[in-house]
């Protein structure tokens, strides 16, 4: 328990991280570059992610559940590790070739041509990105200092070399190389944990379990990467802008959610690997997400245009709908992570995570097409939000049929019920008439309170009582 409370306040740093480096970076970003410059350099970024996460196959999920399981034979690691490097180096190559095929035949993407160029590094050296390594060990502390680090440099690169709306290209070289260098940095700690060897490796045996977690990465990312290239295919640079600005805002939470499910799927996979089909840290999971991702949602649909107004720009406040629609995705996105991952996954149901996703793709790509075309970057919104409500569903249903596991629904009526309270407070502030972003400030200050002491006073909440224990004992 220990470990894993150790490794809960590492992870929440690095969430932690995760949503203060956007909220200080992205409105400097956004407002300077505007939605054209904004779109051009997050289709570049998007379109090679997917080559990158083609080209890992099925590795950072397979890598993370079989080095959980041998965390503690170092021979057995050092294999292991070695052979999924290898097999990641020959199809990141193959994929660094396939991508400058596309770029350099394709047509529908002249105009992106040299943004694209520059992110083919994202694709070369994606092979690098050994994060599941980390997490399988369940080492936290490494990942996030790289990431602290990593991060406070490229906000001082940012800010010194993004002047103008034409320093598109200079951004888009401070993201790659920020990304590049967290991989280096993996690389260089990674040698402490591992014997790397070429000799005597067994590459065969991974490629029919990692052959299907490909397949459902191929189908993942068709959806929650791709979708931003679906918007610069069938729509505009702009449009790209204001989709990018929308889920961007959206996704900040997201590491927050999912904080706990990331250091408890390690567990997941030991607990099931004996044969353990109930374990209850999924019910604490399920709690956990609901409890932080409804009041979260409930947040960024009434305050879209506020956040909008201050994180991006007066520019961006045409995907204020957009985002509202998006506003759902930390809960769906959430409870994905801990029917798939922490619980299919995890217990080896690869193939019945392959099949929810794969129809998640199917509903995705149609609707793409049906709805961007009219409704451009609100048209993308409904397609992601109707194809992550429609896994998440899937998913469940798998979960149930396989483990008989249910979750507390009067816990989401709660929290629910709970979170609609925001609606008279936002709305009572809103005639005050503040600054903008006092405004915003007050929102989130009195909306936070509020649900705090109703969750505490009202139903004695675990993780606030958990808090309160720990800051008890802190004092004395």
């Amino acid at each position: 328990m220990a470990s894993v409370k150790r490794n809960f306040a590492f992870n929440v740093l690095l969430v932690i991280s995760n949503i203060v480096f956007p909220v200080v970076i992205f409105p400097y970003i956004a407002r300077i570059l505007g939605p054209q410059g904004l779109g051009n350099a997050h289709f570049a970024l998007q379109f090679s992610k997917y080559f990158m996460i083609t080209a890992s196959l099925g590795i950072p999920i397979y890598g993370l559940r079989e080095v959980a399981k041998v965390k503690d034979d170092v021979a057995k690691r050092s294999k292991l590790v070695s052979e999924l490097l290898v097999l990641n180096f020959i199809t990141a190559i193959l994929s660094t070739l396939v991508y400058f095929c596309v770029i350099y035949y394709s047509t529908n993407i002249i105009e992106y041509k040299a943004y694209l160029i520059v992110a083919a590094i994202q694709v070369i050296t994606g092979f690098l990105s050994i994060d599941w390594l980390f997490y399988g060990l369940e080492d936290f502390k490494t990942i996030t200092i790289r990431s602290l680090v990593v991060r406070i440099v490229t906000i001082g690169f940012l800010i010194g070399f993004i002047q103008t709306p034409d320093d598109v290209m200079p951004y888009l070289v401070i993201s790659i190389l920020s990304i590049t260098a967290a991989h280096i940095w993996n690389l260089f700690y990674a040698f402490k944990q591992i014997q790397f060897q070429l000799f005597n490796l067994a590459i065969l045996p991974h490629l029919k379990p990692i052959f299907i977690i490909f397949l459902m990465n191929v189908c993942i990312t068709m959806y929650t990467v791709f979708d931003t290239v679906w918007v610069g295919f069938l729509s505009s640079a702009a449009a790209v802008g204001l989709y990018t600005s929308a889920m961007k805002l959206c996704k900040i939470s997201i590491p927050l959610v999912s904080a706990l499910g990331i250091v408890l799927q390690p567990k997941s996979a030991q607990k099931f690997a004996a044969n353990e089909t109930q374990p209850a840290h999924l019910q604490t999971s399920f709690n956990f997400i609901i409890d932080m991702a409804i009041p979260i949602a409930f947040g960024l649909c009434i305050l879209a245009p506020e956040f909008l107004m201050l994180l991006s720009g007066k520019a961006f406040l045409e995907a204020t709908l957009a985002m509202r629609i998006l506003s759902i995705l930390p809960l769906c996105i959430g409870l994905n992570n801990l029917f798939g991952m922490q619980i299919l996954s995890a217990s080896g149901h690869d193939k019945n995570l392959l099949f929810s996703v794969f129809c998640g793709m199917i509903l995705h790509v149609i609707l793409n097409i049906w709805l961007v075309p009219m409704y451009e970057h609100v048209g993308a919104a409904i397609a992601i939000a109707s194809t992550e409500i429609f896994v998440t569903a899937i998913t469940y249903l798998f979960v149930f049929i396989r483990f008989k596991i249910t979750f507390s629904i009067s816990r989401v009526i709660r929290t629910v019920l709970i979170s609609l309270g925001f609606i008279p407070i936002i709305e009572g502030l809103r005639y005050l008439h503040p600054d903008p972003a006092l405004f915003l400030l007050l929102c989130i200050f009195v909306c936070f309170n509020y649900y705090l002491w109703i969750q505490w006073i009202a139903f004695k909440n675990e993780f606030i009582a958990s808090g309160i224990s720990v800051l008890k004992n802190k004092i004395s």
